[in-house]
């Protein structure tokens, strides 16, 4: 059996080499975003991973309040990804009527 698998680039200047070189730099970033949430309860179920999608991006997926997800935002805003984020995270209301 032979397996292909494709990588579709739909972004102008998107190569294999760029694909890798992307990859490259989000493998070396995800420990930084890794350690600076690690200890925060609120961010346990939260996973990070990369992705090929776009030339590379940085996918991260959970289930947050509203005020944590803010949170997180900040913290991975403050960890300078070196590419785009993608969230696909479900935040809940936790206003509770106010």
């Amino acid at each position: 059996m032979i397996a292909v698998v494709a990588v579709f680039c739909s972004v102008k200047g998107c190569s294999w080499r760029s694909v890798s070189s992307n990859m490259q730099a989000i493998e070396a970033y995800l420990p930084t975003l890794e350690t600076a949430i690690a200890n925060d309860a609120a961010f346990a179920n939260v996973k990070v991973f990369p992705t090929t999608a776009h030339g590379g991006t940085i996918e991260i997926e959970g289930q947050l309040s509203r005020r944590n997800f803010d949170r997180l935002r900040a913290i991975v805003d403050s960890t300078s990804p070196p590419r785009p984020v993608k969230w696909f995270v479900e935040v809940e209301d936790d206003t509770r009527g106010e």
